[in-house]
């Protein structure tokens, strides 16, 4: 499939992580409840999601940072190529040296999920795929600070991370507003998690995603979501 974008199209050369459905996800699925005048991204990559966000929210300020400097890179070309040039902001830093006198009203992140895996002699797919530089409690830790009382931080990870999140979301005084399990097909188990933390106590919206009724055959559910983005779907 290729990402419609109003005839716009991601270049993917050089960012150590691809476009790839988890960020598609994220992109299409966030839905704060109040309008997010300003978004932060974090671990931008090619900039799909912060670029998804420019299309979906015309009124927003965007800014999007990733520790590589090829993905930065990308991105920044990605954001000047599309039509929400304007809004779209790309900073090559790490979040550990981010700093921002506002405060957002969301932020979002598709974060490195592999702990302890054998690294490659590519250090920027590394630094994309492993988390030896943003571990999920950080990441959820400066979040918190980074945010505005009503807003909010969006995250697609693993489904066997929601343990995980649950508690740090205890430790940093984040409820958990929002979840949609995710699995590729019918049969298939669900292997990611979409979720929602926010500062304030909400009613948990709880839901389900199947990607495929079959190979290539989409649920009506994906098609929905997703049909302001794709070229064909």
């Amino acid at each position: 499939m290729r990402f419609h974008f109003k005839s716009f199209s991601i270049k993917q050369e050089q960012s150590a992580m691809k476009v790839g459905t988890d960020g598609v996800l994220l992109g299409a699925w966030v839905n704060p409840k109040s309008y997010p005048h300003h978004i932060l991204d974090i671990g931008t990559g090619t900039g799909l999601i912060a670029i998804m966000l420019g299309q979906r929210f015309t009124r927003s300020q965007i800014h999007a940072i990733d520790i590589d400097q090829a993905s930065a890179e990308e991105a920044i070309f990605n954001a000047q190529s599309s039509p929400w040039s304007e809004r779209l902001n790309i900073t090559h830093c790490a979040l550990q040296d981010y700093n921002h006198s506002n405060k957002y009203d969301l932020i979002v992140s598709n974060p490195p999920y592999f702990r302890n895996t054998t690294l490659s002699n590519d250090k920027s797919r590394d630094l994309a795929r492993n988390n030896l530089a943003l571990s999920l409690e950080y990441l959820v830790e400066r979040s918190y600070d980074l945010l505005h009382e009503n807003g909010e931080l969006a995250l697609i990870v693993p489904s066997n991370e929601f343990e995980t999140i649950q508690l740090l979301a205890e430790k940093f005084n984040f409820y958990i507003i929002k979840l949609c399990w995710v699995r590729g097909n019918h049969q298939s188990p669900i292997k990611r998690l979409l979720i929602a933390l926010s500062k304030n106590k909400e009613i948990l919206e709880e839901k389900n995603l199947t990607i495929e009724n079959s190979r290539h055959n989409y649920t009506e559910e994906y098609i929905n979501l997703f049909q302001d983005f794709y070229l064909k779907l």
